[in-house]
C-alpha cells in the first residue's frame, strides 16, 4: 500500500556513526504494514545497541528488524505507577538496527522481500492477549550473507495475590 499518510510513531532514534545506516525508514515500513490490524498500536525505535554489540563482539549474526508483542504480568511487585503508565498493557513494537553503510542497499532490498512474512505474523497474532512476549526477527547472518526469520516466545507467570482467610 504505497503512499499512505499514516506513519508508525518513532519513540526513539539513536545517533549512529557515519559508517552505519538504517536499512529501512519509518515511512517505507509504515507503507508495508499499513493493513495490519494493530497498526495504530505499534511503536518504532531505531537502535544502535545491537549493532554496536555485534560489531564489538564480532557476532556472526545480528537482528536487523525485530517485531515484538509484549504484555506484562500483574505481579505483586507491580507498582501503581507501572499500572497507570500502561506498562502491563499489551504493546506492539518494532526495533530497527543500524547496518554497515556499504551493506545498506543490499540488505534493504532483501528486507523488503521479508516484510510480507512480518505482515502475516502481525496479522496472525493481532488478537493476542497472553502475558509474556513474542517476537518475529529478521536476522542477518553475516558469515552466510543471508537474511532469515526467527520467532521467539517468552512466558511470564501472572501472579495472583494469595487468598487469606480471616
Amino acid at each position: 500500500m504505497q503512499g499512505t499518510t499514516r506513519i508508525i510513531p518513532t519513540t526513539y532514534r539513536a545517533k549512529i556513526p557515519s559508517t552505519t545506516s538504517w536499512p529501512i525508514g519509518a515511512q517505507e515500513l509504515s507503507d508495508a504494514l499499513a493493513d495490519v490490524p494493530q497498526f495504530e498500536e505499534i511503536r518504532l525505535t531505531f537502535s544502535f545497541y545491537m549493532t554496536q554489540k555485534a560489531m564489538l563482539n564480532h557476532w556472526p549474526s545480528m537482528d536487523v528488524v525485530r517485531f515484538v508483542y509484549r504484555k506484562g504480568a500483574n505481579a505483586l511487585s507491580a507498582s501503581n505507577d507501572m499500572i497507570e503508565r500502561g506498562h502491563l498493557e499489551r504493546q506492539w513494537s518494532i526495533s530497527i538496527s543500524a547496518v554497515p553503510r556499504f551493506e545498506r542497499k543490499r540488505l534493504h532490498d532483501t528486507l523488503l522481500q521479508e516484510l510480507p512474512k512480518a505482515r502475516a505474523w502481525l496479522t496472525l497474532h493481532h488478537t493476542r492477549q497472553a502475558v509474556g512476549g513474542l517476537s518475529f526477527k529478521i536476522i542477518w547472518d553475516k558469515q552466510k550473507d543471508i537474511l532469515y526469520t526467527s520467532i521467539e516466545e517468552s512466558a511470564e507467570t501472572e501472579r495472583i495475590s494469595p487468598h487469606r482467610e480471616h
